[in-house]
């Protein structure tokens, strides 16, 4: 005597609807990374779409953590030894655990991308320290950061 097990047309729909949902949280996972991408202004777009390309009238600064891109960042300067990073709102990234003294950085670096999202300028800093760390009033955070020139 055989046993057929005839799944009925509600579970197949059930199981279909579960597929779909492992299918979008695989894409949500993947799409972590820009979740540390500026969350407002005129690259949001661009970037919340998986791309880090800007109008041509803004300059688009990456900033690499131990070479790997960490996060994009609003405003970068340099002076002496000391490089002062303005990042978004809201940002998170290894950058926050560095910070936090939980990710050592053996180097920062910062990569300048033109209209269609090319490096086209890089700059490292070797030895990292965090100096100083402001927040401003509309939750950007301003990090001065002395490095070995």
């Amino acid at each position: 005597m055989s046993l057929t097990f005839k799944r009925p047309r509600r579970m197949a729909a059930l199981t279909a609807a579960g597929i779909l949902t492992a299918g979008l949280l695989q894409l949500g996972s993947a799409s972590i990374a820009s979740a540390s991408m500026p969350p407002a202004g005129p690259t949001a777009k661009a970037v919340s779409e998986g791309v880090a390309l800007s109008p041509a009238s803004e300059q688009n600064f990456g900033f690499y953590w131990n070479g790997v891109l960490a996060e994009y960042v609003a405003k970068v300067s340099i002076n002496g030894n000391t490089l002062t990073v303005t990042r978004y709102p809201g940002a998170s990234s290894v950058i926050d655990r560095w910070m936090a003294g939980s990710a050592p950085a053996y180097t920062l670096g910062i990569g300048l991308f033109d209209y269609i999202g090319n490096v086209f300028k890089s700059y490292t800093f070797y030895t990292p320290v965090l100096a100083r760390v402001e927040i401003s009033r509309n939750g950007q955070q301003k990090l001065t950061i002395k490095y070995l020139p």
